[in-house]
Order: structure tokens, then C-alpha cells, then sequence
């Protein structure tokens, strides 16, 4: 007889027989999937979402009966008895001839109106109680489930193909909230995002300190102060961003919303100019920077509008790539500009001091000739 590893998961790693080092490697998998989760934003419902105690396929049916809650702390509401549920999905449409050889998932998707729990989390379901949210299943083609279907409260549980008119259960298949896909350029992010903090924060610095450096009637005169703006709020925004890093960011999640912070930043920066369509026009004028400036901004269109999959984040750490060495090759070039050497206008010169600017200067004679104001013998 296996031995009870704890008093959680027992029917889940009876059924599935997982040694007791699979079945750690896989409880922590759970642990980071709820907290890149939360970290993500996605819905309360998605943590009203099951585990299933017994999935079992009759004819055309697939029956799955009990489940365990899962909290977004990573706990479980046990299963009992007298709380039983069996859900029933029908499998008949999908033994159709034109279906032969087809995948399809089979999802757990809970009701709603019975998830609101009271855990101290909206939507959280109870954990002091012993019951867990009523559910139905649902089935869905493989070419249909997208990364905007498993945004929402779906959970895929299982995957079945049909053959010959039957339904196969998948023996291999692993539930996506166990899947988690690692990354294998992760410590490559990590270090671009440290060194593209560094060339930001450098940036910043020179503007203000081509500035700041200078006498206080020549700050008054500076060309365009957009340029000052951008580096303090700049500045401001990545100072916790470069504490998060030295303090360490192992995790995916936690540099891929690092990464999401900066962009914020930057694009805070810029939109919250004061003189913005003089700033826009002044950068056109400066061909290879604002070129450079309008990748940044198509980077950080990109890394806004992906749909983001809690349990991959390949796809995401790619795009982050992409838009930090945009933001380093900005930034690297922001403190070299000439258009923040201070520059000394008429219009800038008080009303008294142009007068005397203006008024002709007679010039001196040369020895033996004649003076102006000198009067004759």
C-alpha cells in the first residue's frame, strides 16, 4: 500500500501514482502557477477552479465525480463524502465520422453563482467549511482552446481523441496547471533587464546634469524642458524596479512584470508632457533617434496588447527582449543630444539688455586719423 504523504492530495496522488519526489516537484509547480496567477491578474473565478478525484469515460459519456477546491494560497478544500458531485458532459456529438482522428479537451468550468465563497479573497472559496463549488463540464476542439478560453474560469482536465467511432482517453496528458514551461533564456532577461536599468537610469542622469550644472539664468533658458520631465519621472518610476533586482527575481512572472512596469514608466513619462507636440517635433527632426524612439513605442505596444498564458511565458519574455533593447538603444543616446545644450536667444535677453545689444558700437580710430567726437581746432 503507498503511504499517505500528507493529509491533502491523497486520492490525487493514489490515483495518479506519483512517487513522492514527483509529487513535490509538482506541488511546487501548483504553488508558482497560483502566484504567477494572482501576480497576472486573472479573474477570481479561475481560483474557484477543481481538481478532479474521479475522471472516468462510459460510452458516451465522460463522468467526472468530486473535486477539490483550489485557494489562490495553494490550499485545498477536501473532498468528502456527503459533498459529492458528478457532472456529466455528452460525448455522442463528437463520434461523428467527420470527427474521427480529432482531439478535444474536457473542461471544468464552475458555476458562477456558486463560487463566491468567504475566504478573505473575493471569490475565494471557503476554507473553513467543508464544500466546494458546484461545476459542470464542457467540451471544446483542440483548435478552439485559445489562450483567451483558458484566460477565463475554463480549466482543462483532461483530453480524449476519437478513434473509430470510440473515445480515447489521452494517458499522457498533463493538465496545463502542472505544466508549467520553463524558460530557458531567463537568467539572459534577467541580466538585460539589469543592464537596461543602468543605460535608462545613465541617460536620465546626463539630461539633468547637463542641466542642472549650468547657472541658474541659463536653466531658465533651457530649449525644451519635455526633456527634464522625462528623466526625473523616469528616474522616479525604475527605483523600486532596481531594488526588486537586487533583492532577486527568479521567477518568470516577476521579470516579465518588471519589464511591463518599465514600458508603464516610459510611457508615463511621455504622456504626462507638458509641451508634447513641441517635444513630437523636435524628435522628428533628429532622424536615427526617432527612429529608434518609434521601435520603443511599437515594442511597448506589443508587450501591452499580448495575451498573456500564466503557464507559459516564452512567447512574453520574447517580446521583453525585444522592447529592452529598444529602451537601451533610446536611452543609450538621450544624454549625447546637442538639443540639450542650453541656447541663449534674443527673445530670451531682458527688454534693457537688448537695447544696448542692438544700439551700433562706433568704431576707434586708428592712430592719426581723425575722432568723431573730436572737436576742430
Amino acid at each position: 500500500m503507498r503511504r499517505k504523504i500528507t493529509s491533502n492530495f491523497v486520492n490525487w496522488v493514489d490515483g495518479m501514482k506519483l512517487s513522492k519526489d514527483q509529487f513535490i516537484t509538482q506541488e511546487r509547480a501548483i504553488r508558482d502557477h497560483l502566484r504567477d496567477a494572482v501576480e497576472l491578474g486573472l479573474s477570481d473565478h479561475h481560483f474557484g477552479l477543481l481538481e478532479p478525484v474521479d475522471l472516468s469515460f462510459h460510452g458516451r459519456e465522460a463522468r467526472l465525480i468530486a473535486c477539490r477546491a483550489v485557494c489562490r494560497d495553494g490550499s485545498r478544500i477536501e473532498h468528502l463524502p456527503e459533498h459529492e458531485q458528478v457532472a456529466d458532459a455528452d460525448l455522442s456529438t463528437y463520434q461523428n465520422p467527420e470527427h474521427e482522428g480529432r482531439s478535444f479537451y474536457l473542461l471544468a468550468m464552475p458555476q458562477h453563482e456558486a463560487s463566491e465563497g468567504l475566504g478573505p479573497y473575493v471569490g475565494e472559496p471557503p476554507r473553513q467549511e467543508t464544500c466546494v463549488p458546484r461545476m459542470k463540464l464542457l467540451v471544446m476542439p483542440d483548435d478552439r482552446l485559445n489562450a483567451t478560453a483558458l484566460r477565463s474560469a475554463m480549466l482543462p482536465i483532461a483530453r480524449f481523441s476519437v478513434q473509430q467511432g470510440k473515445v480515447v482517453p489521452a494517458q499522457d496528458y498533463l493538465a496545463p496547471w502542472f505544466q508549467i514551461i520553463g524558460c530557458p533564456d531567463l537568467e539572459k532577461l534577467k541580466q538585460d533587464l539589469e543592464e537596461t536599468l543602468n543605460v535608462v537610469s545613465g541617460g536620465s542622469k546626463m539630461v539633468l546634469n547637463k542641466l542642472y550644472d549650468k547657472p541658474r539664468e541659463i536653466q531658465d533658458r533651457f530649449p525644451n524642458r519635455n526633456y527634464e520631465h522625462w528623466a526625473i519621472h523616469t528616474l522616479n518610476s525604475i527605483s523600486r524596479l532596481k531594488a526588486d533586482l537586487q533583492l532577486g527575481m527568479e521567477r518568470p512572472y516577476q521579470l516579465v512584470r518588471a519589464v511591463m512596469e518599465l514600458a508603464n514608466a516610459i510611457e508615463g513619462a511621455w504622456a504626462s508632457m507638458p509641451e508634447r507636440e513641441e517635444f513630437m517635433k523636435q524628435m522628428e527632426g533628429i532622424g536615427n533617434w526617432s527612429r529608434l524612439v518609434r521601435g520603443m513605442q511599437t515594442a511597448m505596444s506589443k508587450l501591452a496588447s499580448f495575451r498573456y498564458t500564466h503557464w507559459d511565458l516564452n512567447p512574453a519574455c520574447e517580446l521583453c527582449a525585444t522592447f529592452l533593447e529598444q529602451a537601451r538603444l533610446v536611452h543609450a543616446q538621450l544624454g549625447e543630444l546637442n538639443r540639450f545644450e542650453p541656447v541663449t536667444l534674443l527673445r530670451d535677453v531682458p527688454q534693457a539688455t537688448q537695447q544696448e545689444v542692438i544700439k551700433p558700437v562706433k568704431p576707434e580710430p586708428e592712430p592719426g586719423q581723425f575722432k568723431w567726437n573730436q572737436s576742430k581746432p
